[in-house]
């Protein structure tokens, strides 16, 4: 039986990460993270579209965008760029911040 989990941020660049997986028999889907303008770039993103590369058969990416400035020009382009280009890199979904309608509202897009 094949194990998934769902939803998960797993730094699995060790090669002993990916030989437990294999041993369960049980693959990974790594969510990045959408951060709020000014954080450092924690999202994930770079280190799990990596790992998808390096193990297709174990670990599976899922991109995301930050909610924040939805009301500026030129948002829309640029995002569905990034998604674009995201999907023709391996990722599988993409996952809407969870807050988004209970927090972040246009009116009080972060500049």
């Amino acid at each position: 039986m094949v194990r998934i989990d769902a939803h998960a941020h797993l730094a699995a660049d060790h090669p002993e990460s990916i030989a437990f997986l294999r041993a369960l028999n049980g693959s990974v889907l790594n969510v990045c993270v959408a951060k709020a303008p000014g954080d450092p770039d924690k999202s994930g993103c770079p280190l799990y579209r990596r790992l998808a590369h390096l193990y297709p058969d174990r670990l599976a990416w899922c991109t995301t965008f930050p909610p924040w400035g939805l009301d500026q020009p030129g948002v829309v382009d640029r995002l569905l760029k990034q998604l674009a280009t995201d999907f023709a890199d391996g990722a599988v979904v993409c996952k809407l911040w969870k807050n988004v309608g209970m927090e972040v509202a246009l009116n009080d897009a972060v500049p």
